[in-house]
């Protein structure tokens, strides 16, 4: 595994400032404790502070997308902008190793269009190659965790600040059939699978993530992921093959989510997708606006996202496929 560098306490410090968070309980280094209870407020203020966004990919010169270390830092923390899983995820795994957070990166397969079918009497996902990049969080259980003060085990925990609209805004434990809230009245739960391709295993080693948007709504399908580590290299292969690929969803779309608390203190979910910008609220989705013309879109990016785009980023979007009318 490559040498992980972490943080300085001003690198840190820079970063709370970009997700407006305000430490409660700081440790005697002056910065938030590895607990539960942080790890849930640095989540949900990142999502609502940096968007999931993939304009890189078509708002630039060279449509390139940089996920080393400091160049992640150098764009989400000092330029304001977003990112999609490599550059969301990357940057927040290092936040928490550098607060002291125990956690490994790993990788899943995104399957939102797949269904779980019964193979040889086993429960069977198909999934494609693994390009979502994902975090496990290592810690200790509590009593409202269902652990045992007297004897308490470290619990596994899937941590996500880069999946979209169907982003958790929250860490999830890693225990099967559990449903937990996402954002109202959003459901997610877990359940274990087999890949098509190694059905034959006894026990199923894989961990499917599912979400509903209501609690009548079907469950539908999200990520799929092991235990494995991962290093820098399975992803840099990933995000070259998903940022520059013409069949890749990335190169094909304009992609922005974020989180957004209403005036009266609802969380909702902003989404961008080509021409589209929409607000879901308590499970129900509104049009806000359809872009016609390309400075449309832009203005949209600014007041909804926070990103301004300069005149040679809107100037990258030239020819492009998912471009707009001028």
């Amino acid at each position: 595994m490559a040498t992980f560098t972490p943080f300085t306490q001003d690198e840190l410090l820079a970063y709370f400032d970009r997700i407006n968070y305000s430490q409660r309980d700081p440790s005697p280094s002056g910065l938030p404790a590895p607990t539960i209870e942080n790890l849930c407020q640095l989540i949900v203020n990142h999502q609502q502070a940096i968007p999931f966004e993939n304009l890189t990919i078509h708002y630039s010169s060279n449509h390139t997308i940089d996920i080393e270390p400091q160049a992640l830092y150098n764009k989400i923390v000092l330029n304001r902008r977003g990112g999609y899983c490599f550059e969301n995820n990357g940057l927040f795994a290092r936040v928490l190793r550098s607060l002291g957070y125990k956690l490994w990166t790993g990788a899943a397969s995104v399957v939102l269009e797949a269904k779980v079918e019964v193979q040889d009497g086993q429960p069977t996902i198909k999934a494609p190659p693994m390009t979502h990049q994902i975090t496990i969080v290592q810690l200790p259980t509590t009593a409202q965790d269902g652990g045992d003060s007297e004897d308490r085990q470290d619990a596994l925990w899937l941590v996500d600040v880069g999946f979209g609209g169907q982003t958790l805004p929250a860490p999830k434990m890693l225990v099967e059939h559990e449903i937990t809230p996402g954002v109202r009245p959003e459901q997610f739960r877990f359940t274990r699978v087999h890949l098509a391709s190694n059905v034959r295993q006894e026990n199923p080693p894989y961990w499917l993530l599912e979400y509903r948007y209501k609690p009548d709504s079907p469950w539908m399908s999200a990520v799929v992921f092991d235990l494995t580590e991962r290093s820098h290299a399975d992803y840099y292969v990933a995000n070259q093959y998903m940022s520059t690929n013409p069949e890749s969803k990335f190169v094909k779309n304009v992609m922005m989510a974020r989180l957004r608390r209403d005036e009266d203190g609802v969380l909702t979910r902003v989404l961008l997708l080509n021409d589209i910008l929409k607000l879901r609220r308590d499970g129900e989705t509104k049009l806000i606006q359809q872009f016609e013309r390309e400075h449309e879109r832009v203005k949209a990016i600014e007041e909804w996202f926070g990103i301004k785009l300069s005149e040679e980023d809107i100037g990258g979007m030239k020819g492009r496929s998912v471009a707009l009318m001028e």
